[in-house]
C-alpha cells in the first residue's frame, strides 16, 4: 500500500492510505497490517540511509491520505463476514497504535517528521452523520494528541477540507484521498478541472 514519492531536496516522502483497518479478507486483517507497517518502516529507514550516501536527510513527510479504517456500515461499504472489529476497536484497539508505533520508530532518525493528512470515504458515517464526520480525522486527532510535546513531530491537518496542498521545499504536492473527484468515461482530469474551478 505504500507509494513513494522522491524529488531532490533534504527529504524524504512517504504515502500510506487505504489500510482499510477492520476489512478481514484471506489475506488481510488487522495483525498483518500491524506486521506490515513495521515492515515498512525498517524499508524506509534502509532506503533512506542508502538515500544518505548522496546527500543528507534530515525531514520526513508522511502522507495519511485516508481510509485509515475501513467502517462498519455493513451492506455499504462491507459484507457482515468480512467485519473484524466495530468502529472503535478500528481505531483505538489497531488504528492509532499501529501510526503512532511507525511514527515513533521514524522519528528518532529525522531532524523533523512533518505528517500531512485528509480523510477518505470509509471514514464517512453516512447521510445521518456531518459530512464533517469522519473516522479518519478522529484518527488524526487521537494521533496528535500522542504527539503532543513532540517537537520534532509536527502535523498538518485539513478538518475543514478534503484536500490540502501541502508546500515542501519549494514543491507543491496536492493530497486528496479521491472518491471527491467524479470520472467522466474512466479519466478524473475533466472532474478535477470542474471540482476545483
Amino acid at each position: 500500500f505504500p507509494v513513494t514519492i522522491r524529488k531532490r531536496y533534504a527529504g524524504d516522502n512517504r504515502l500510506i492510505s487505504d489500510l482499510q483497518i477492520g476489512h478481514k479478507t484471506p489475506t488481510t486483517d488487522s495483525n498483518v497490517i500491524s506486521q506490515r507497517m513495521k515492515h515498512l518502516v525498517g524499508r524506509v529507514l534502509k532506503i533512506v540511509s542508502l538515500h544518505r550516501k548522496a546527500g543528507p536527510i534530515s525531514r520526513l513527510n508522511l502522507f495519511l491520505l485516508g481510509d485509515i479504517v475501513h467502517n462498519e456500515r455493513v451492506g455499504r461499504t462491507i459484507d457482515l463476514s468480512e467485519l473484524e472489529e466495530t468502529v472503535s476497536d478500528q481505531m483505538f484497539k489497531h488504528a492509532v497504535p499501529i501510526l503512532v508505533n511507525a511514527i515513533r520508530g521514524l522519528e528518532p532518525h529525522f531532524r523533523s517528521v512533518h505528517i500531512y493528512t485528509v480523510a477518505g470515504n470509509h471514514g464517512n458515517m453516512g447521510k445521518f452523520h456531518a459530512k464533517t464526520t469522519n473516522m479518519d480525522d478522529v484518527v488524526y486527532r487521537f494521533l496528535q494528541q500522542q504527539f503532543r510535546g513532540w517537537n520534532k513531530v509536527q502535523f498538518h491537518t485539513s478538518y475543514d477540507s478534503f484536500y490540502q496542498i501541502a508546500q515542501i521545499y519549494g514543491w507543491k504536492f496536492f493530497l486528496m484521498h479521491g472518491d471527491k473527484i467524479p470520472m467522466h468515461l474512466n479519466l478524473p482530469w475533466y472532474g478535477i478541472t470542474t471540482l476545483l474551478s
